[in-house]
């Protein structure tokens, strides 16, 4: 009797993990469709290594309000001013994320095209570094917030309280 709930439960764990993956995989077929090759990624995993760097968060106020990640310099989704940003963005690595990538990208493009260099898309934005276990902020500091963007972009957030 034992052994036989041990067996369920492990083939019950094994269903999970796969389904996970799954959704994972879908995850990253979705950030495919929407970002191109042209302009350079950055993973979680490689921008937890970097040591110097800023990190533009692309997405509306309302959006990084709820939650962002830690240091991150809200320049808004639509009405980037380079010119205040100039001093910040001389002589150090770029990264801009939005929620998965698609926004982000548009400003790297123009970042580019202005001469800065390095710039990285932050490969699946904000949702792939909560997705990830990494912390996000707010004004009262740690949060388990984030937003979704809307309804339909909620389903790829897999850590975190999700608001709209």
């Amino acid at each position: 009797m034992l052994q036989k709930k041990i067996k369920k439960t492990l083939f019950l764990f094994v269903i999970f993990v796969i389904d996970i993956s799954a959704q994972q995989q879908d995850f990253y077929a979705f950030v495919d469709t929407l970002i191109s090759d042209e302009i350079p990624k950055i993973t979680v995993n490689e921008l937890l290594e970097k040591k110097e760097f800023i990190l533009l968060d692309v997405r509306s106020k309302a959006e990084f309000e709820i939650s962002h990640i830690e240091d991150a310099i809200w320049v808004s989704e639509k009405n980037w001013s380079l010119i205040k940003l100039k001093k910040l963005l001389d002589k150090q690595n770029i990264i801009v994320y939005c929620s998965v990538g698609f926004r982000s990208e548009k400003l790297a493009r123009k970042l580019i095209k202005q001469g800065y260099s390095p710039v990285y898309n932050l490969y699946g934005g904000v949702f792939e570094w909560v997705n990830q276990g990494n912390p996000l902020q707010n004004t009262n500091g740690t949060t388990d917030r984030i937003h979704a963007f809307d309804k339909s972009f909620a389903k790829w957030i897999k850590n975190g309280n999700v608001f709209y």
